[in-house]
């Protein structure tokens, strides 16, 4: 279990930069507060987490079970139900996910989705794939929840849409960041400008 001050994904920015360990299953079930204080964000469950680095050197895996399936990351839905490549901005896609299904839920159907959300649950990853991918490709998407539409999910959703878009028309790119668009500085500089200098 991880605990930060700061937030959740700072916590686990630290945990991959300094351990070289994923966390791998970025969900709303993953991500609690702390019961006697707000402020504190807890990151649980490593279950599933993947030692990816050693300093700057790479390190080879063997295929792992995907994440949970409403939150996984296009590139690990393509995959399907073991994963062979990850990289730090499948979670931080997770983490979009996640951030969406918080700020739009409503309270009496948290565990049972509807309308646009509930493609997210197919059962082949492919179609789920399919269901979030319209996100980032100019579907419109109803995100009910006024000005933190405009200031954190547009905003996150244009710099994984703009990556996929670089990504599918320069194979030069650099696929760990989709071209430099999905950075942590990026994704933080989106949520809290704040916190990037840190």
């Amino acid at each position: 279990m991880i605990l930060t001050r700061t937030n959740t994904i700072s916590a686990h920015h630290q945990l991959y930069e300094r351990a070289g360990i994923l966390h791998h299953d970025i969900s709303v079930n993953n991500l609690m507060v702390d019961a006697n204080d707000h402020s504190v964000g807890v990151l649980i469950d490593l279950d599933l987490a993947v030692r990816l680095k050693d300093g700057e050197r790479r390190l080879s895996f063997d295929p792992v079970p995907a994440g949970t399936l409403a939150f996984r990351a296009i590139d690990i839905l393509w995959q399907g139900e073991f994963v062979h490549e990850l990289r730090y901005r499948d979670d931080l896609e997770s983490f979009f996910y996640t951030l969406v299904w918080i700020l739009t839920y409503h309270p009496h159907s948290f565990s049972t989705p509807v309308g646009e959300w509930s493609g997210w649950y197919e059962a082949h990853p492919l179609a789920s794939a399919n269901a979030k991918a319209g996100i980032f490709f100019g579907v419109p998407v109803n995100m009910p929840v006024g000005p933190l539409r405009e200031q954190w999910l547009l905003k996150l959703a244009n710099l994984f849409s703009e990556g996929r878009h670089l990504l599918s028309s320069d194979e030069t790119a650099d696929k760990e960041t989709m071209g430099g668009y999905v950075t942590y500085e990026n994704f933080m500089a989106v949520l809290d400008p704040d916190s990037v200098s840190e």
